[in-house]
């Protein structure tokens, strides 16, 4: 099955003034968006169309061709959104965080949790608890959720919040490897940012 993600003149109102209006993209597998534009311009709004939490004034979304509230439990098990915000639990070990995603998840990866750890440089601290990391280390447990997973697309809301250089490069790799595997990245940001030998599409929200 060809796997593809298309919006078609989609808009979104909210208190009776329009968010956005008429956005349309199509991706493909192997293929990235980039959604960006100023505070207030939508681009988290878009996402939850996108996730499925909010229902467009207008347009639709399709997944495969198929209007995904037609079936959602099927765009649901092939999409993993990651917000601006880590969306860890502080009391719970990092170690227990990723247990936890893999206990809603209905298809993983083979790679174990301590080597999406190790991955993403928090080896040594699988037994701490979260409150006990760094604003940095939340979100590199929070990126060591896109290794467990096997989601064809990824929504990423301000992947790159909180993140050192090597941070980033690491968020650049898991990106690459996703394309190269066939999946499909949409992410926000406030600036355009190029990523490293990866051709992107762009939508600049006003």
């Amino acid at each position: 099955m060809t796997i593809s993600l298309t919006a078609s003149q989609l808009a979104y109102e909210r208190n009776e003034q329009a968010i956005f209006t008429n956005i349309n993209f199509s991706l493909q597998a192997g293929e990235i968006l980039q959604v960006t534009g100023d505070n207030g311009s939508g681009k988290t709004t878009l996402l939850r169309l996108l996730t499925g939490l909010l229902s467009p004034t207008a347009g639709n979304i399709r997944w495969c061709e198929q209007i995904i509230a037609d079936n959602p439990v099927n765009y649901q098990e092939n999409m993993f959104y990651l917000g601006h915000k880590p969306g860890v639990k502080m009391e719970l070990t990092a170690y227990e965080n990723l247990n936890y995603t893999t206990a809603l998840t209905a298809t993983k990866t083979d790679i174990t949790l301590l080597q999406a750890l190790t991955q993403v440089g928090l080896a040594k601290h699988e037994d701490r608890f979260t409150y006990q990391l760094s604003a940095g280390e939340q979100r590199r447990l929070a990126l060591a959720k896109l290794l467990i997973v096997t989601a064809k697309l990824w929504i990423l809301d301000e992947p790159f919040t909180a993140l050192d250089n090597l941070g980033i490069r690491l968020i650049e790799e898991f990106i690459a490897q996703h394309l190269q595997a066939g999946g499909m990245v949409v992410l926000t940001s406030h600036q355009l940012y190029e990523l490293p030998n990866i051709q992107q599409k762009k939508l600049i929200l006003a």
